[in-house]
């Protein structure tokens, strides 16, 4: 003969334990899951500082090229052309 507890105490016990269970589960993914949130957020704060940093390395390019180009500009004038252009009237 088989016996078959249903008292209310055993099924009090099955639940606690999936309860504790599940409670465990949803903490160690929870830890998980703000791990990778936190990883996230560090890596998102990397790419946009290397972004901020080529953004200002191409600028800062441009200004310095720009001002050469103009103090160039300003102390070697260009010379006259030897070519001698002729209008025609019509």
């Amino acid at each position: 003969m088989i016996y078959i507890d249903c008292s209310r105490h055993s099924y009090k016990k099955r639940a606690q334990k999936y309860i504790d269970l599940v409670e465990y589960q949803n903490n160690h993914l929870s830890a998980i899951q703000y791990q990778i949130n936190r990883d996230l957020d560090v890596l998102c704060l990397l790419i946009y500082g290397v972004l901020n940093n080529i953004i200002a390395i191409i600028v800062i390019s441009f200004v310095v090229v720009g001002t050469l180009w103009g103090v160039g500009n300003l102390i070697n004038h260009p010379e006259e052309s030897s070519i001698k252009i002729f209008q025609a009237y019509c």
